[in-house]
């Protein structure tokens, strides 16, 4: 528990420390003031709730809620205007979908992510897992009406009036665009840009859809702390290969792997499995204790599966620290008193917390505590740990 207590105070450390970046920009609040910044970077998926700034490199970190603001803009990097839009928000629940085709739209004023930006904008508005999108054009904005419904078999079906507008409002020279193009960020993006290209505007496109995610492929070799709580406890090797996704926002701080790793764990422990009588002299006593050999034999394939957060340090090295939970599966299961076999070793899921450094984007050094597990049953639960430092080389 110490261990637990002691590597996620760790966590929350790393975590408020680790380095900012912050990049130029300026944003302006809803009086009309504009402030020329510094702004942190957070290379955010979908509207930031507030912003961080400083007024030049050596100033104190300082807050915007999103409320306050008509525009924030990094420069080459991110742009969001403020606007008065007609919007229906829903889900993607089926049980939450209204029965109605056509949007019941209402007016709100929201932060929008500009898209594209050009004489003819796309921007976007995302709330509960659904993307809205809107389109500027000679200084008014107007939805891209796209809904889900429930039909009257309780199917799903799809107002995509969209369509419609794009060829009516946006196409160049009655040239067909692309009429089925599907109401997602990629494919309105490139259909913008042909559009704004056609009609000799320059295009400016912030876009983290684009983006695509990294793959990182670990061997991994592990020298491990493992024993049965209250038995013996001794040194393991394990073996693994490490299979990462890095998710492709928040500059590529977050992922997640999955890490099938080899164990192998036997010991002997001389153990209390009885006492003989008591002595005449002494009836109500306990006699003398009989001594048993326990050994317990245990190998498995463990699946840890969790996500990952990278502190960036620097270019190529990264402080990062991991959850999650590992299937354990059983190859090998012995469990002996006195060659007795006292019960089984069953597959078991527990949960793990991990801290680490990468070197030059190459190799990686991490300490990860195993909370405990259930290997079977011998007069009561026995109860495994590891605790763990792996080294990883990554091979893409």
């Amino acid at each position: 528990m110490k261990i637990k207590i002691t590597i996620i105070f760790l966590f929350i450390g790393f975590y408020m420390n680790s380095q900012a970046k912050f990049e130029k920009g300026y944003f302006i609040t809803l009086d009309g003031k504009k402030t020329a910044c510094l702004i942190k970077n957070e290379d955010w998926l979908s509207i930031p709730s507030s912003i961080y700034y400083k007024l030049d490199e050596k100033s104190k970190t300082l807050n915007k809620s999103q409320g306050q603001l008509k525009k924030i803009k990094i420069l080459d990097k991110f742009d969001f205007e403020r606007h008065i839009v007609d919007i229906e928000r829903y889900s993607n629940n089926l049980n939450e979908l209204s029965n109605t085709r056509i949007s019941n739209y209402k007016k709100e004023s929201l932060l929008l992510k500009v898209v594209v930006d050009a004489n003819v904008k796309l921007l976007k508005y995302s709330y509960r897992g659904v993307n809205h999108f809107y389109y500027i054009k000679a200084d008014k904005i107007y939805p891209l009406e796209y809904k889900l419904y429930k039909t009257k078999n309780e199917n799903v079906g799809k107002n995509l009036n969209f369509r419609k507008t794009l060829k009516e409002k946006l196409n160049c020279n009655s040239k067909i665009l692309d009429q089925t193009i599907k109401y997602r960020e990629t494919k309105l993006v490139k259909y913008f840009t042909a559009y704004n290209s056609c009609n000799n505007s320059s295009t400016k496109t912030y876009s983290n859809q684009i983006k695509t995610g990294k793959f990182n492929a670990r061997p991994k070799i592990s020298l491990g702390y493992s024993g049965i709580k209250n038995y013996s406890s001794k040194f393991t090797l394990k073996f693994g290969i490490e299979l990462e996704y890095i998710l492709p926002f928040n500059n590529y701080k977050w992922s997640v792997f999955s890490e099938p790793t080899f164990q192998s764990f036997s010991s002997e422990e001389k153990l209390i499995i009885g006492y003989n009588p008591a002595p005449p002299s002494n009836p109500l006593g306990v006699g003398a204790p009989i001594f048993g050999v326990g050994k317990t034999e245990y190998s498995s394939i463990e699946i840890p599966i969790g996500v990952r957060y990278y502190s960036l340090l620097n270019k190529k090295n990264k402080l990062f620290y991991n959850t999650g939970a590992s299937i354990d599966i059983v190859l090998n299961d012995k469990l002996f008193i006195d060659s007795i076999n006292n019960g089984s070793i069953q597959n078991s899921v527990n949960y793990f917390f991990g801290l680490g450094y990468e070197f030059n984007k190459k190799v990686s050094v991490e300490i990860r505590y195993n909370t405990f597990k259930i290997l079977g049953r011998s007069n009561g639960k026995i109860n495994f740990n590891n605790t763990s430092l792996m080294f990883g080389y990554n091979l893409l």
